[in-house]
């Protein structure tokens, strides 16, 4: 759709959109400028920050596990966290690393008592990893 024209031959003012925008400045006219503040930022999450917390949380909740399987689980979570704080793009090392450490923690006699305790940590984690590692879940 073109823009219509008013009679001096300019554009008119006219902003035609097809769906819903949300949190956006819309702008016409020639050479205007505009200085855009927004409160809404301090309510942003760091999803990043947010989810090497949330493996933090579960290193420390395997880090109360004893027996077989503890000392490995402790040591994966561990590098869990430390790959995500390193590189956070690179999800498919930590959801590795995180699913060896489930993997090696669940062979202990402690584990179904901590379960609960890391299932929230544990959504956040694999709500950052994306939808292929959704089976993580599955361990608690």
């Amino acid at each position: 759709m073109k823009p219509r024209r008013d009679i001096k031959g300019g554009k008119t003012g006219n902003i035609s959109i097809g769906g819903a925008v949300n949190r956006s400045a819309l702008l016409t006219g020639n050479q205007s400028k505009v200085a855009l503040t927004s409160s809404e930022s301090k309510n942003l999450v760091d999803v990043n920050r947010e989810a090497i917390s949330a493996l933090g949380e579960i290193g420390g909740a395997l880090r109360k596990l004893s027996g077989p399987g503890s000392v490995p689980a402790r040591q994966a979570a561990e590098a869990a966290a430390s790959a995500a704080a390193d590189n956070p793009t690179d999800k498919n090392s930590v959801g590795s690393l995180l699913e060896i450490a489930l993997n090696f923690a669940k062979k202990t006699t402690e584990f179904i008592s901590i379960g609960a305790s890391l299932a929230p940590h544990l959504k956040i984690v694999v709500g950052w990893l994306g939808d292929e590692w959704g089976h993580l879940l599955s361990v608690l």
